[in-house]
């Protein structure tokens, strides 16, 4: 969303990792975890680029079910539109989960909970500071969950991508993107970013930093997240 691949003007043309099919891969059964299976899709991704985003590869269709029931395993908590959170205040309209979900914002930085990986030490001044930011951003819980959760996994294994890595997830996002959203695409590319863009210059120059070095900023999931809540406020705008 910020300073990414993603993000550019001019799409960068998906890089082929390994030209060797599905060979090197396992396409039977999805990991019971979801911890698994995105490690599997991680992989997955940076192995078959080419089958993924090329309509014309002839592995296409094979690569982009399994890239899908990968990442439905792997991401099930984060709530799209017609799933809703977990947390979704009871007295939310039943009838719009989706609408639940995007309205789902603590009352306070508190609210904002996290779950370190077993073994992980946090920094309570820096937890503070984000959960800070996600309250003046109004981030609802679920989005939180996700940008948290993904952070201190990072955190956990000892490293953030590599510059070379984060560049790889740009050009893929965007291609997911663009296949998404069509002729929409700058708009709603946009929209994502005028979350970010709300924020004092200082702040902004915090949060674009955090998801250029994580990588969030180049995540497909957290910019399609962040489109969805600018939807759903210019929607509640209208009201």
């Amino acid at each position: 969303m910020t300073d990414s691949a993603a993000a550019s003007a001019a799409p960068a043309a998906p890089t082929e990792t390994s030209g060797t099919g599905f060979a090197t891969l396992p396409t039977g059964a999805i990991p019971a975890t979801p911890d698994g299976a995105l490690a599997e899709l991680q992989s997955f991704r940076s192995a078959n680029s080419a089958a993924l985003f090329d309509p014309s590869h002839k592995d296409h269709a094979t690569a982009s079910a399994r890239h899908r029931a990968l990442a439905d395993a792997a991401f099930a908590d984060a709530p799209t539109e017609g799933a809703a959170s977990s947390n979704a205040p009871v007295d939310a309209a039943p009838s719009d989960p989706f609408a639940a979900a995007m309205a789902d914002v603590p009352a306070d930085a508190n609210g904002y909970t996290i779950e370190p990986p077993h073994g992980l030490e946090v920094d309570p001044a820096f937890v503070g500071e984000m959960q800070g930011l996600a309250l003046e951003m109004g981030l609802p819980a679920h989005v939180w969950k996700l940008a948290s959760s993904e952070y201190m996994r990072m955190q956990s294994r000892g490293a953030f991508p590599s510059e070379d890595e984060i560049s790889r997830m740009g050009e893929q996002s965007e291609a997911i993107l663009r296949n998404a959203w069509g002729p929409e695409y700058d708009a709603r590319l946009k929209a994502a970013n005028s979350i970010i863009a709300a924020l004092p210059a200082e702040k902004q120059a915090m949060v674009k930093q955090l998801l250029r070095v994580s990588g969030l900023g180049n995540d497909a999931r957290m910019v399609m997240q962040f489109a969805q809540i600018a939807d759903h406020r210019a929607q509640r705008a209208k009201r």
